[in-house]
């Protein structure tokens, strides 16, 4: 025989169903993990679905009502709130004093209702509804406050708990309200199905919701884990894994530990103290490290070294660690800490674990570039040797050679003929390429010292425009014209020797590489407390590539040809750094094929201020 049901009757039987099918399944999930959550949860859909399973068989005849089956069923319904508070209490935790308050409340309530009879507990119904609404309103209250300092899916469960509260609330609310019954109870049961959903998605959330919730931060975590690698500080970069799995798994706090093969120890580096633990520690960190699986611990006792680390002895009650591997080799671990069970579930290991292969990626990643910059760095200095030794040994071999045959060709004269006259000429060679060799080897001498910051010495008061001129006039030549605009005088404290050295290297430099001759320009300015040299030519440039290594010592334009521009790569090394210890700078402006124009700029420290001469003169 069929029934017609109105729309409040089915809406009514939908909401049943709905919480016999969420209460059954919630008691299946406590017997199989009678975590504290999870048993919670089953009482209280567990009561509701009994309830509604003995208002169902009530109304169909298989049952009969009576005083103790009332007092189920008002338990069942009424305890809601206080099973709320004991879940939140799980959730986000609840002050002690109010805990006790609450359940005192629950207990006195339970005393009155099956101690007396229904009719006498009329005049309380009012008062006992509005200390309900109270504690809803408690709950909604904290589960907000808390969301505004959560993240990820602990942020989503806290939504979904408020949201229930709320409808439960407004369930509670609906039955007083003045209107037609019928209507009344629709509300009720679409409040009361918006709230059990809500608490069901948010005490307990099927995996296929939590996966959901977590992709977001999952997804932002993969998507940065490319860059990561290129972080240069490499605690920024265990920080950065740490936030992107706390965020993930939605938890306030992780941890990376990295394995020191030599030491045979797991160091903890990004902590407020940093510290290390050996292999046989119990910590589940290193237990999930030496078992190379992944754990889920709810013994959160750590060894003394950890009193002090992540303020974990306030805030950890569980925690999930996963072993970071490449293959055979392992890195280390990474822990994701939570205060309450009810964070995490034991599936979440596997999530863990993704991120935990995710990480060895990076950290291998990062390892491999570390690898390869220091071979590049060993290839880069070979070269550099190389290319020193090389030029050391063309540049030496010249005046050497002369010194050692012009030697030989005036033992000889003497053993032949002691009285033949002395050869002029050979002895101005043997003195020429003496000072080259000297230059050569003081050059050597100076770059040392520019290391040290040792280059420049003592500021003396001198005109810079006369050294200029006596500069232009040393490299003279019918090849190159030069060009020089500066002031009659000006005067300045520097140290001259070395002044000299720069302007001798720098034109020396313009005149080498203008093979074809040209002009070559030399301007000297003083303006706004600086004083400016700027040296041009028209010779064969610099290529862009080497302009941001130029002032490297040993480093040379790509475009330099040793055989035709033969050079050691010190001067203008050499150059930048008593620039720099004058309190300067200096910087170049080429094209490759389209000259060079160097700019340096010193500080003006005017004779008459004796008190820069002597901070100058610490140099």
């Amino acid at each position: 025989m069929l029934v017609s049901l109105n729309a409040a009757d089915f809406l009514r039987y939908l909401n049943w169903a709905l919480f016999l099918l969420i209460g059954i399944w919630v008691s299946i999930q406590a017997m199989r993990r009678p975590t504290p959550v999870n048993i919670d949860v089953g009482l209280l859909f567990g009561g509701l679905a009994v309830a509604i399973l003995i208002t169902s068989l009530a109304e169909i005849g298989l049952l009969q009502i009576n005083w103790l089956i009332e007092n189920i069923i008002i338990t069942a319904i009424f305890s809601m709130p206080f099973l709320l508070i004991r879940l939140m209490d799980d959730v986000i935790g609840i002050p002690p004093i109010l805990m006790r308050i609450f359940m005192v409340a629950f207990g006195l309530y339970l005393a009155v209702a099956w101690l007396f009879p229904l009719e006498a507990l009329t005049p309380f119904g009012l008062p006992l509804i509005l200390g309900l609404l109270a504690t809803l309103a408690y709950v909604v209250i904290s589960g907000l406050r808390t969301i505004r300092h959560t993240h990820g899916i602990t942020r989503r469960r806290l939504i979904a708990v408020s949201l229930g509260s709320l409808f439960l609330a407004l369930n509670f609310a609906a039955g007083q309200l003045p209107i037609d019954p019928e209507d009344a109870r629709s509300l009720v049961d679409i409040f009361g199905a918006a709230a059990g959903i809500s608490y069901y998605f948010g005490f307990t959330p099927p995996r296929w919701l939590r996966r959901i919730w977590q992709e977001p931060e999952l997804r932002a975590f993969l998507s940065r884990s490319a860059s990561l690698p290129q972080i240069e500080d490499y605690t920024r970069l265990l920080h950065a894994l740490e936030r992107g799995a706390a965020a993930a798994l939605g938890a306030p706090y992780a941890g990376v530990g990295i394995w020191d093969a030599d030491a045979r120890l797991l160091r903890f580096p990004t902590s407020e103290q940093p510290f290390a633990l050996p292999e046989s520690s119990e910590v589940p960190a290193v237990q999930a490290f030496r078992l190379q699986k992944a754990v889920f611990s709810r013994d959160t006792r750590y060894d003394p070294a950890l009193d002090t680390q992540f303020r974990l002895r306030s805030i950890a009650r569980v925690v999930l660690s996963a072993p970071i591997s490449v293959g055979s080799q392992r890195i280390g671990v990474i822990s994701v800490f939570g205060p309450r069970v009810s964070l995490f579930s034991e599936d979440d290991l596997t999530l863990l674990q993704l991120l935990a292969d995710q990480s060895a990626v990076v950290l291998e990643s990062r390892q491999l570039i570390e690898r390869s910059a220091h071979i590049r760095a060993r290839e880069e200095a070979a070269r550099l040797k190389e290319d020193f030794l090389s030029a050391a040994a063309h540049d030496l071999k010249t005046p050497l050679t002369t010194l050692v045959v012009q030697a030989q060709l005036f033992e000889r004269r003497a053993t032949r003929n002691p009285e033949a006259p002395i050869d002029r000429g050979g002895l101005r060679r043997i003195v020429a390429e003496s000072e080259r060799l000297r230059s050569m080897v003081q050059e050597l001498l100076d770059a040392a010292k520019a290391e040290q910051t040792q280059l420049v010495g003592k500021f003396e008061p001198g005109d810079l425009t006369t050294l200029v001129n006596t500069v232009v006039q040393r490299h003279e030549n019918e090849h190159h014209h030069f060009a020089v605009v500066a002031p009659d005088q000006l005067m300045a404290m520097y140290d001259s020797r070395r002044w000299e050295q720069l302007l001798d290297n720098l034109v020396e430099n313009a005149v080498k590489y203008s093979p074809n001759g040209g002009v070559i320009t030399i301007r000297l300015w003083q303006d706004a407390g600086l004083i400016h040299l700027m040296v041009s030519d028209q010779g064969i440039g610099i290529p862009a590539a080497d302009l941001p290594n130029l002032f490297d010592r040993f480093h040379r334009g790509a475009n330099v040809d040793d055989r035709r521009f033969p050079g050691w790569g010190l001067g203008l090394s050499i150059c930048r750094h008593i620039a720099e210890q004058h309190g300067g700078t200096i910087s170049v402006n080429s094209r490759n094929g389209d000259g060079s124009t160097f700019h340096v700029t010193i500080p003006h420290v005017e004779v008459t201020q004796e008190r820069h001469v002597a901070a100058y003169s610490d140099h």
